[in-house]
């Protein structure tokens, strides 16, 4: 993966981009495979993987996000609450 997508992408999953809900577009679904909760803490099951909403940025074309830790996702279940940050 290209260095400076990473970086963005980093930016965006860390919320060091700002943005609001009203600037962003949906253009479908996809399916996100959960590897980061695992590996901090070993009671959530490797491996799993659900449906999210794909974005594109109302403002900057080409700019995606997605939000995996939504409230029907299994980590917000373990969180007992959704990320949707």
């Amino acid at each position: 993966m290209d260095k400076h997508l990473l970086a963005l992408c980093t930016f965006a999953f860390a919320g060091l981009i700002p943005v609001s809900a009203e600037e962003w577009n949906s253009i479908g679904q996809g399916v996100y495979y959960e590897d980061l909760m695992p590996a901090l803490d070993p009671a959530i099951e490797a491996g799993q993987h659900w449906a999210v909403d794909i974005e594109e940025s109302a403002d900057v074309k080409g700019l995606y996000r997605f939000i995996p830790y939504h409230r029907y996702s299994p980590i917000a279940e373990y969180l007992e609450g959704p990320d949707n940050t």
